[in-house]
């Protein structure tokens, strides 16, 4: 076994954890890989909510497009008439068209060429088990980048994660964020800390919008901060994780969930507490390969048709044998305006 190389091991890496990777993202009852989907965390609550797919949005062009739909924002105005009153003139319906693009992905994993050909033994590093281990801790940091990113705006070539789109400013799919048909709720905190009020005055915005967050996402301080104004008045619900039953408390009747990627400063949104619909969100992996085995989902068939890794043997020039893992993954946000935020709050 000590003599297999990664080239050789790559193949069955995917086929032996692609599976495992499916379903750590889609199955939120099982026991899988759950380092890559930590509960608290934005793919923990996207597989809670069966909001990732494996499969771009253009199934009728084969689902591997990058997902582009139409966005209706004016129908025009209905009125009322009086008997004998002429037909009114029609106003054309106006769309416009989005645009999210895939996003690029990976982390290379090296072993030295010796190790492999002379390592013998289940504590040696060209052992199949150490090859394995590494393997799913390269897995769990290229997840990890995926999940800080989920949370940021979008800069590079990262994905545009929420916070692209929890602004007036900019654009975000192709379209202008100063629009407010494709502009959330927005309040700023003014650098103090979360007030009834504030919560208050978003879930009226949104009310005006016909938007209903069904989540709250927050950092953790922002959670505790949460919880002291409630006080007395906190109500606390059972509900779904990745994990099984976990307890948190609801505002308005929302769950709120302190989100692990939004608490370091360096990701820029631990002073914000996010308004979301998640029917209105969806994560993507373009599907590589085809899978060699059965996989049992909880999502429709079509959602699957490809693994959301891959595994690439490369020659690293030198005395080693290399591979990439890879991914490429695409956040879809089907309306702005169904979200809020409340930006620039206190942190102590």
């Amino acid at each position: 076994m000590a003599t297999e190389t990664l080239t050789t091991y790559a193949n069955g890496l995917r086929d032996n954890y692609g599976n495992e990777v499916v379903m750590s993202l889609v199955d939120a009852s099982g026991s899988h890989l759950k380092s890559i989907v930590p509960p608290n965390s934005v793919i923990g609550r996207l597989a809670v909510n069966n909001r990732i797919f494996f499969r771009g949005m253009g199934a009728d062009r084969g689902g591997r497009y990058a997902a582009q739909f139409p966005v209706y924002y004016s129908a025009g105005a209905a009125t009322s008439y009086a008997q004998g009153d002429a037909y009114p003139t029609a106003t054309n319906v106006s769309i416009a068209q989005a645009l999210a693009e895939w996003a690029r992905y990976w982390i290379p994993m090296e072993m030295d060429g010796l190790l492999i050909d002379g390592g013998q033994g289940n504590s040696i590093v060209g052992d199949a088990d150490a090859i394995a281990l590494e393997f799913e801790l390269k897995l769990k940091a290229l997840f990890s980048k995926i999940e800080n990113d989920l949370v940021k705006a979008q800069a590079g070539n990262n994905l545009s994660g929420v916070k692209t789109w929890m602004t007036n400013t900019g654009t975000f799919e192709g379209l202008s964020l100063a629009d407010s048909w494709w502009q959330p709720a927005l309040k700023n905190g003014g650098a103090a800390t979360i007030t009834r009020a504030m919560i208050r005055e978003v879930f009226a915005q949104l009310a005006d919008q016909n938007a209903r967050p069904n989540e709250l996402w927050c950092s953790r301080t922002q959670y505790n901060l949460i919880a002291e104004v409630l006080g007395a008045d906190i109500q606390y619900i059972e509900v779904q994780s990745v994990e099984g039953l976990i307890r948190t408390f609801t505002l308005d009747g929302v769950p709120v969930f302190p989100i692990d990627s939004m608490e370091p400063s360096g990701n820029a949104v631990n002073d914000e507490v996010w308004f979301v619909n998640t029917d209105m969100m969806s994560l993507h992996f373009l599907p590589q390969g085809t899978a060699t085995t059965d996989v049992e989902l909880e999502t429709k068939a079509a959602d699957y048709e490809g693994y959301p890794i891959g595994i690439k043997p490369i020659d690293p020039g030198h005395d080693a044998e290399a591979m990439i893992i890879k991914c490429y993954p695409q956040l879809v946000c089907k309306n702005p305006s169904q979200f809020g935020a409340i930006y620039g709050l206190a942190t102590s």
